[in-house]
């Protein structure tokens, strides 16, 4: 008998599947267990414990599953400096882009650069022109969690015109978090958009 529960008013579900047929020799039980809440906190070896006696004296049975977590990659923004009135800067003027984002220890950014319509984007080249920082964050779990922040800077060029820039975060091979800014430039002034993705 499988017994199940759902502790202090946890969003858990458990989807239980007993056999096709119970007086086999061979039975497969199968109990799904779902935290839609998980938070931190949960990590933990976890256990699976099957009471059964058949034709033979009480036996039990273990399984076990070591559960990690970690800080969720999230809040990640571009903001431009300095910020003119309808963002408005003359050629050959400097603009300072800061992407901040918040998530665990190990977190990577990447700027890129390309034209939305080409859809080819290549990383940034020039790493003197970025300068990264992490600060410690106050969580409210068990996870560790920063809070990054990437600067790039550059000189406004006319060849900047309709050239999207990208600030992209990700942790190991997860999903990359993005946001962009797209340049649109003629020869006496520059228009900065910001296109949140």
């Amino acid at each position: 008998m499988l017994l199940y529960q759902n502790p202090n008013s946890r969003d858990w579900t458990f989807d239980v599947k007993e056999p096709s047929n119970p007086t086999a020799s061979t039975r497969d039980s199968n109990i799904k267990w779902t935290m839609k809440d998980a938070t931190c906190a949960d990590a933990a070896m976890y256990e699976c414990k099957v009471d059964y006696n058949g034709d033979a004296p009480l036996q039990t049975l273990f399984g076990h599953q070591n559960v990690s977590a970690r800080a969720a990659v999230k809040n990640l923004f571009v903001t431009v400096f300095p910020r003119k009135a309808n963002y408005r800067y003359s050629e050959n003027y400097n603009v300072i882009m800061t992407c901040s984002v918040e998530g665990p220890p190990g977190l990577k950014i990447v700027w890129r650069s390309g034209y939305p319509n080409s859809g080819f984007f290549q990383d940034y080249s020039v790493a003197t022109d970025i300068v990264e920082e992490e600060f410690s964050l106050v969580t409210s779990d068990t996870c560790p969690a920063l809070q990054y922040r990437s600067t790039l800077s550059i000189m406004l060029r006319n060849e900047d015109n309709g050239l999207m820039y990208v600030c992209a975060a990700r942790y190991d091979n997860d999903p990359e978090l993005v946001d962009n800014i797209t340049l649109s430039i003629s020869a006496a002034d520059l228009d900065l958009a910001s296109r949140p993705s």
